[in-house]
C-alpha cells in the first residue's frame, strides 16, 4: 500500500504486470575444472619448489619458472603468498588453454626493409 501511495503522490502510474517482459536466461558461470584439493596440491608443489631454491630439474619447473619470471613481486611477499599467486596464474592459464611454456625460438634472419626519408 505504501508503494501505491508513493506512486500516486509522485504522479507515477503503476505498470501492468502483464506488459513487463519476462527474464532472459543467461549462460552459466564458468566453474574451475580443478578441485580445491588439486589446487592446494599445486600450491604445495610450488611452495616446495620455492623453498628448495627454485631448482630447474623439477617436472613442473619450466611452468613455475616462466610464471615466476612474468609475475611481478609484491613488497614483503612471503613464499606462501608467492606460491598462491603463481598457482592462481597457472590455474587461469589451464582454464583458458594457455600454455605457460612457450618455445623461446628466435628468428635467425631478419629481412631488411628500405628506410623512408623523413623531412
Amino acid at each position: 500500500e505504501g508503494v501505491l501511495d508513493w506512486c500516486r503522490s509522485h504522479g507515477v502510474n503503476p505498470v501492468d504486470v502483464a506488459s513487463i517482459p519476462g527474464f532472459k536466461k543467461i549462460g552459466s558461470i564458468p566453474v574451475s575444472r580443478r578441485t580445491p584439493e588439486e589446487r592446494k596440491e599445486d600450491t604445495d608443489n610450488i611452495l616446495s619448489w620455492i623453498r628448495a631454491g627454485k631448482p630447474e630439474d623439477d617436472d613442473m619447473a619450466d611452468e613455475f619458472m616462466k610464471i615466476d619470471a612474468m609475475l611481478p613481486r609484491k613488497k614483503h611477499q612471503n613464499p606462501e603468498d608467492r606460491a598462491k599467486d603463481i598457482e592462481g596464474v597457472l590455474n587461469w592459464m589451464r582454464e583458458n588453454n594457455v600454455n605457460p611454456v612457450v618455445d623461446d625460438v628466435m628468428p635467425t634472419d631478419f629481412e631488411k626493409i628500405p628506410s623512408i626519408p623523413v623531412s
